[in-house]
């Protein structure tokens, strides 16, 4: 009888995996090309006392892994499913129209995409306050000499208190193609806001801190501002990607924003990139 509830299970996620991949094709815009892969695990467990069960149950994980490419252009992001199908078609519509949205002012490509797993004992992490804090930790987990470390944890902990803090880029901008030092990467809080466009907006701000752009204004320093000619000050600037709050709202950046960040050395010329050097 549990055989033959696993194989059930395991052809209802199969299903739900094949709608929401048909769903997301249908999505596609001429000229885009939306491709995916999925994974799923489902554990069970018991848990023991002086010999004896005191507790049983399982455990279900799904995700799915999207792509969207155009005019040359790729980006990748993985969602976690819930397993309704309403629900989870409109995490996807909604990532999907979240990667468009960076395309479009920026003309940085992503290329490849590369997924490791750090020990989870990183699952929180402090601010990197203080020196070989739980953040440097993590950032030193960078192993690849190019491209930026995107590091995904559940909560990172204010040592001041307040609002929770949604990202913190290495450096502004960070080491470029030096791995494994206490700066090289980017850390993305999930749990701040578990919204698929938001963690998206996280991941584009911190990337573009570690790719050398700063604030718009400062919300806690008066009269401080970014150099830049074309992004607004001051409240004016909220719906530009890189000003200080964490949105699941429309964002962009500039034109200037995105020419300082295509000269930042993690950033290759397209004929380099065919080349190899992504």
């Amino acid at each position: 009888m549990s055989l033959h509830n696993t194989h059930s299970k395991r052809e209802q996620m199969y299903a739900q995996f094949e709608q929401l991949k048909a769903h997301a094709t249908t999505l596609a815009r001429p000229g885009e090309l939306i491709s995916g892969h999925w994974m799923s695990e489902e554990s069970h467990f018991a848990r023991f006392t002086k010999g004896l069960i005191r507790q049983s149950g399982a455990v279900s994980q799904r995700e799915l892994n999207l792509t969207l490419t155009a005019e040359q252009r790729r980006a990748s992001l993985t969602l976690t499913l819930c397993g309704v199908f309403e629900q989870d078609r409109t995490r996807v519509e909604r990532a999907l129209e979240r990667l468009r949205e960076f395309y479009a002012a920026v003309n940085v490509r992503i290329g490849e995409v590369t997924y490791d797993d750090i020990s989870e004992e990183f699952r929180t992490t402090d601010a990197g306050s203080m020196p070989n804090s739980v953040l440097h930790q993590i950032y030193a987990q960078n192993q690849y000499s190019t491209g930026v470390a995107l590091f995904f944890v559940e909560r990172i902990t204010s040592p001041f208190g307040g609002g929770a803090i949604g990202g913190i880029a290495g450096g502004t901008p960070g080491p470029s193609l030096v791995p494994s030092t206490p700066r090289s990467g980017v850390v993305v809080a999930t749990e701040v806001e578990p919204d698929a466009r938001a963690i998206g907006h996280i991941m584009g701000h911190e990337t573009g801190h570690f790719l050398g752009l700063y604030h718009t204004s400062e919300m806690l320093v008066q009269n401080t501002h970014d150099q830049l000619d074309d992004t607004p000050q001051g409240q004016e600037g909220n719906t530009n990607l890189m000003f200080p709050t964490v949105t699941a709202g429309d964002a962009s950046l500039s034109q200037d924003q995105g020419w300082v960040m295509r000269r930042n050395m993690n950033v290759f010329p397209d004929h380099l990139a065919s080349e190899g050097a992504e």
